[in-house]
């Protein structure tokens, strides 16, 4: 059965697109009365739905002039119930008109009432229903994105507002019709605000601009708040919400958890705040979370307070505390509940989002592929690897280890012997001596001889027999953990904070190839600052150097963790943008050269100036399936933006 959804709103008819092609029906999309003439002229088409916002009133509807055509499928018309010239569409035309906001569940029963077919199971529709939620949870921070970037266009063009607000109030209906309750409300104001723009010359006064930059801030707030609340009420179910990184705050006096949570809005974590150790158990409780911070009055180490959080990490969860008083006795307190960072007051946005990814990279399960080396052919020790979800592979053959720890990924080699001697040495120097392996954990498994010599020849750690099995995966667990932060710490460029460009290219690759398997889209953008010689030769290499880690630290912070971040080469950027396109990529990114343009620089004299960069992006996959054209056709769009005056972005 065909069915032809009739909507001005991509992302709307794309919902309904998902829920009926589910159910098995074939369905076909218009977005204007010329597509849908189009359609019906080529396509044999059973079912209709209409928005109400393509419809009018009197014989001259767009149903109206369908029937005149000679044809008579069965329709339904979706009607908002907030617009007046909606109400007096006539209803002759249709078979049923419903009133908006509609769940895609609602609108398969109607379908399938008119149809006289079976009705939707009740456990069918829940879990469409659950779907579809999921999936307007996974894009809502790009459906506020696409409005952000609707608004600015509008600002700069001084046009017709009218099609911003209607953007605005379909997507205010959506939330409401999901129960994003306090994302409408947000948007509501945007809504509002909007409304106020001047119908005659369609420009908005800087007071205006302000409410609708603070409206959006706070649905984008909003909308974190309740996709991680959604993902809590379900947390068995699995769903397609893209995890950021979660934190919770705890603020017994409140007088710094709103600025953490606005920290944290900025660098697109998922703050919750709590005033309660009960509320805090609740956290811990229902929701893996990748970093707790607290701030701690009573540091008394037997007090009720750094006994109760010592009792409540036992889960061992990364921990940071605040204090007003760095002094080593509070250190030692926050040592004793397991802390691995201590922060002092007053705290920065900067300071505070370092600690968070530090704690958020000691979550990240390590790859635990482990090369076990033993002459005998066999081993104890891949059943007590086997049990905490090592992925083990046994060797015997002294000339196959580097082939076996290229082709296995391995994270660390154990070598097992019965007692340390000359042939157990010689391998670990062998293995050292090969620049690829220079860091690779390794663990000695030995009945006994001088731990000294082993440790000399390069391996990490020695442990006996008789070693408990959770201290040995306790010791290899740091030793992973570490290696991973120091190569991270190796792959970040010093002066910006951001990827080096080999390590950019090697997660960029990753990320291509999980885009092309998956078919989402993907962003890639160039960034090159404006006359960046001209501030080293006016004001200084040192000048220019702030200039790089300013724009560094905005990239870092600005974007999801997920997100792929580097210095391309001198004063040239790349980003990439994972599951989003070139217009989300590109009200993104302005942002950013809205902020940094608008930062002073001071030189050592006190001179100011302003900096500003161009920016070209191109589209996974509608640009190139490799990322090589991607980013020849970003370059060429970052040269447009520089042909066109600098300070833009083009995509």
């Amino acid at each position: 059965m065909n069915i032809l959804l009739v909507d001005q709103d991509a992302f709307a008819r794309n919902v309904f697109a998902r829920a009926l092609t589910k159910e098995g029906y074939n369905v076909l999309q218009a977005d204007s009365a010329s597509t849908v003439a189009e359609v019906l002229r080529t396509e044999t088409i059973d079912f209709i739905t209409v928005d109400g916002a393509l419809e009018t009133a009197g014989e001259s509807s767009l149903m109206a002039e369908i029937r005149a055509n000679r044809h008579f499928q069965p329709a339904i018309l979706l009607r908002s119930v907030f617009r007046e010239e909606e109400a007096s569409i006539e209803h002759k035309h249709y078979s049923a008109v419903l009133d908006k906001p509609i769940s895609p569940s609602e609108l398969l029963t109607q379908i399938a009432r008119i149809r006289e077919s079976r009705r939707p199971s009740p456990t069918d529709t829940l879990e469409l229903l659950r779907s579809q939620v999921d999936d307007f949870a996974a894009n809502i921070d790009r459906a506020i994105f696409s409005l952000e970037a609707s608004i600015r266009q509008q600002r700069e063009t001084n046009s017709d507002a009218n099609q911003t607000l209607f953007e605005a109030t379909q997507l205010v209906e959506r939330c409401r019709q999901f129960g994003f309750v306090r994302v409408s409300q947000a948007l509501g104001r945007v809504e509002q605000a909007l409304s106020k723009i001047d119908a005659r010359t369609g420009r908005m006064n800087r007071q205006l601009w302000a409410e609708l930059n603070d409206a959006l801030d706070d649905a984008y707030v909003a909308a974190k708040r309740h996709v991680m609340e959604h993902r809590r009420q379900a947390p068995d179910r699995e769903t397609t919400v893209r995890r950021n990184i979660s934190v919770v705050v705890l603020d017994e006096d409140g007088d710094i958890g709103p600025q953490l949570e606005r920290y944290g809005s900025k660098h697109l974590f998922e703050v919750t705040l709590v005033h309660t150790l009960d509320e805090l158990v609740s956290c811990l409780k229902v929701s893996p979370l990748h970093a707790v911070v607290v701030d701690v009055d009573d540091f008394d180490p037997n007090g009720p307070t750094i006994q109760a959080l010592a009792t409540l990490n036992r889960k061992r969860t990364p921990l940071a505390v605040i204090s007003d008083s760095s002094d080593m006795n509070r250190r030692l307190a926050a040592a004793s509940i397991g802390a691995t960072r201590f922060m002092e007051k007053p705290l920065d946005g900067t300071e505070f989002a370092d600690a968070v990814q530090y704690m958020a990279a000691l979550t990240e399960k390590p790859n635990l592929n482990v090369v076990l080396f033993n002459e005998s052919g066999s081993s104890t020790l891949e059943d007590v690897f086997g049990s905490f979800g090592y992925e083990t592979l046994l060797v015997s053959d002294v000339q196959r280890i580097s082939e076996c720890l290229r082709e296995h990924s391995a994270s660390a080699l154990v070598v097992e012997c019965r007692a340390s001697d000359s042939s157990t040495i010689n391998l670990i120097r062998a293995v050292r001596a090969i620049p690829r392996w220079s860091e690779l954990p390794i663990i000695c498994h030995c009945g006994g001889g001088a731990a000294a010599d082993i440790l000399h020849a390069g391996a990490d750690d020695v442990v006996t027999p008789d070693t408990e099995p959770d201290e040995l995966h306790a010791r290899i667990l740091n030793r992973l953990r570490r290696t991973r932060l120091l190569t991270d710490r190796a792959d970040r460029d010093l002066l910006t904070g951001l990827l080096t460009r080999r390590a950019l290219l090697e997660r960029v690759s990753i990320r291509m190839s999980e885009a092309r398997r998956s078919g989402k889209p993907v962003a890639i953008a160039l960034l090159d600052l404006d006359r960046f010689k001209r501030i080293n030769d006016t004001f200084g290499h040192l000048a220019g150097d702030r200039v790089l880690m300013e724009l560094g630290r905005m990239l870092n912070a600005r974007f999801r963790a997920g997100d792929v971040r580097g210095r391309w080469g001198g004063e040239e950027f790349a980003v990439m943008l994972v599951d989003q396109g070139a217009d989300v990529a590109k009200a993104a990114l302005q942002r950013v050269l809205d902020e940094f343009s608008a930062h002073e620089f001071r030189t050592a004299t006190g001179e100011v100036f302003n900096v500003t960069f161009s920016a070209g992006i191109a589209e996974f996959p509608e640009d190139g399936v490799q990322f090589e054209e991607l980013l020849k056709k970003a370059d060429e769009r970052l040269f447009e933006s520089k042909v066109a005056g600098r300070n833009r972005i083009t995509k």
